[in-house]
């Protein structure tokens, strides 16, 4: 194929990559803004239909994003006494708290536990995160706190899911394939900067609370570590240890040259700033 024609191919490419991510930005603010209306509404009109018991364990999984919580859910949602929650806050509602007690009280299993991502106090206009994670600790939540030690590749990987809506995938979702993307190094820059900042608020809310750590370099990025990592938190939750499994695979690898066009650009940008700590993992 002459230039003309690969570039002509890249161009369709990225044409269509950008597309679908106006697609999902438009899908996502109105999620954003009746999205969780809706929800509360629909579990108010059911719970009284429904049956009720208080899980005799409840945990919060608290992160930022591109950290591994989802795989974290799949593992611990896994675990037969355990019924482990997704992003329950991320969308917008009258009365978070009550929300999250009805999910689970109609849970129905030992243990009940969701994920609560920084950007979700946003979402929900609470003013003090702090007070709010305190709230839930006194409410016998407790605390799992999930990090993951190179930015760089926490950014890099949200802002190749915005734009290409490649998020998570699943094993029985067929053949994982990826369009490699060029990112604005100066836009990467400032996508850093605000998991830095999303990281250093998680940090503070979490530092005069009892919780226990978990990171995804040294338990969740290699999958021989998934059963002993859950052994830990099963074991921090008071419950026996089980077999358990994720179908989610992996999809971004730790080379950003594998799914950036413009990889040596960004390395020789961020060779420039601060940032270049993160450099030496790749």
């Amino acid at each position: 194929m002459s230039r003309k024609g690969n570039r002509d191919q890249s161009s369709t490419c990225m044409t269509k990559l950008h597309y679908k991510h106006l697609k999902r930005k438009t899908r996502r603010e109105f999620e954003k803004r009746f999205g969780g209306y809706i929800a509360e509404l629909s579990l108010n009109l059911s719970y009284s239909l429904q049956e009720k018991r208080e899980a005799h364990t409840k945990f919060v999984i608290i992160s930022f994003q591109r950290t591994g919580s989802t795989l974290l859910v799949s593992l611990l949602d896994s675990h037969p006494l355990i019924h482990c929650a997704g992003e329950l806050l991320l969308n917008k509602m009258n009365s978070p708290f009550k929300y999250i007690e009805r999910k689970s009280m109609l849970s129905n299993s030992t243990a009940f536990g969701f994920k609560l991502l920084i950007p979700h106090f946003y979402y929900q206009d609470i003013p003090d995160p702090q007070n709010f994670l305190s709230e839930l600790h006194g409410r016998g939540y407790r605390i799992i706190k999930l990090v993951r030690r190179n930015l760089l590749l926490s950014a890099v990987s949200l802002q190749y899911a915005l734009i290409s809506g490649l998020f998570h995938h699943n094993i029985h979702a067929g053949e994982l394939r990826k369009e490699k993307i060029r990112v604005n190094p100066q836009d990467l820059i400032e996508r850093i900067e605000w998991i830095e900042s999303t990281s250093q608020l998680l940090e503070k809310i979490t530092a005069n609370l009892p919780h226990i750590d978990v990171v995804y370099e040294d338990h969740l990025l290699l999958s021989e570590h998934h059963q002993s990592t859950v052994n830990m938190l099963v074991d921090y939750l008071g419950l026996p240890h089980a077999i358990v499994h994720s179908d989610l695979v992996k999809t971004m690898p730790d080379d950003i040259a594998q799914y950036l066009t413009n990889a040596d650009e960004v390395v020789q940008y961020l060779k420039a700033t601060k940032y270049v700590q993160y450099l030496k993992s790749q």
